[in-house]
């Protein structure tokens, strides 16, 4: 996106860089879903992610 818009071409490093200087940081979610259903990540965690893992 850089690239295009003003014709330059920076790293990822140096994106990084210039990002954290200019005070961005890593975006991260404030609080959890409204819709999270405890239960149905449970019972996930349990059965389905044993069988991902192993792969």
């Amino acid at each position: 996106m850089i690239a295009r818009r003003f014709h330059v071409r920076f790293s990822q490093a140096q994106t990084w860089h210039t990002l954290h200087q200019m005070g961005f940081s890593v975006q991260a979610p404030v609080r959890r879903a409204a819709e999270r259903d405890e239960e149905a990540v449970a019972t996930w965690v349990k059965e389905t992610w044993p069988r991902v893992e192993r792969r």
